[in-house]
């Protein structure tokens, strides 16, 4: 069953059992590469600095993701998304699960009124993550890619960079989701299948399998 909790400092080290990606655009995630317990402290401690938050996606006590946020805003009451899930495990609903019972934590347990996010125009998996739960498309801009150290590999085999004053660049897509969003999908029991086909679903029912889906 998978399920969101908090994430905690000897989770991290549990991201050395991740799997690798295959394109380079995504090397970023790719924890196997790191070996040194201190790097994965060093990690946790960052990713949990003023105004952040680290929730573990788990099945059972292994951790097949984690869901970030930043920028949180106590006055807006507002923050920005962040995902990532285990290369070994994508494509098995469970971003789709994990983010299910995380909004009703974010929206209806930490009583947050707007959710944000930025994602490349190049990762098709996870625009269709965001939309199938019911994030709305705001626009489109040229932004900083995250990962500039491997600048060179990314501008000769991927047509989706370019330099810009010796920094790297993507074309990112801006989604967002309000409170108000989110109880008209809840009272609606809406979700989408892989397909993107409407369905509806017990709005109760947060912890479902990847059979669910």
């Amino acid at each position: 069953m998978i399920y969101v909790e908090e994430f905690k400092e000897e989770d991290a080290l549990k991201l050395k059992n991740w799997g690798s990606h295959d394109d380079l655009r995504f090397v970023q995630y790719d924890f196997a590469r790191f070996s040194e317990d201190r790097t994965f402290k060093i990690w946790f401690e960052i990713k949990n600095k003023e105004n952040r938050k680290l929730f573990a996606i788990k099945e059972d006590e292994d951790v097949r993701g984690f869901i970030s946020l930043r920028k949180i805003n106590s006055l807006t009451k507002s923050a920005e998304l962040g995902i990532s899930i285990d290369p070994n495990y994508l494509s098995m609903g469970i971003g789709k699960l994990a983010l299910s019972q995380f909004l009703d934590i974010y929206f209806m347990d930490m009583d947050m009124k707007k959710l944000s996010l930025r994602v490349s125009e190049f990762n098709k998996r996870a625009i269709n993550l965001y939309s199938s739960v019911g994030f709305e498309y705001i626009s489109s801009k040229l932004s900083v890619f995250e990962n500039q150290m491997d600048n060179f590999e990314l501008i000769l085999y991927y047509d989706d960079f370019k330099m810009v004053e010796d920094s790297l660049y993507t074309e990112s897509r801006k989604y967002r989701m309000t409170k108000k969003d989110y109880l008209l999908l809840s009272s609606n029991n809406i979700i989408t299948d892989k397909n993107n086909n409407v369905k509806t679903i017990n709005a109760s029912k947060f912890h479902m399998t990847i059979k669910d889906l």
